[in-house]
């Protein structure tokens, strides 16, 4: 009988585990200096105009 290829979903290459890495220490550092930001500012409005500046900027 002739092999079928089997298909293994849950492979994962070294591009892909690697960009997961990076992507959770980015996430990672977003949310901690956040608290380091609201800490520091004093307005919710300043805080998300920020946000905005860097989301912007980002893009």
């Amino acid at each position: 009988m002739p092999s079928k290829a089997v298909f293994d979903p849950c492979r994962l290459s070294q591009l892909t585990v690697t960009g997961l890495v990076v992507a959770s220490m980015i996430g990672t550092g977003v949310y901690t200096s956040l608290g380091y930001q609201a800490d520091v500012l004093s307005s919710t409005t300043s805080l998300l105009l920020l946000w905005i500046v860097g989301g912007i900027h980002a893009l």
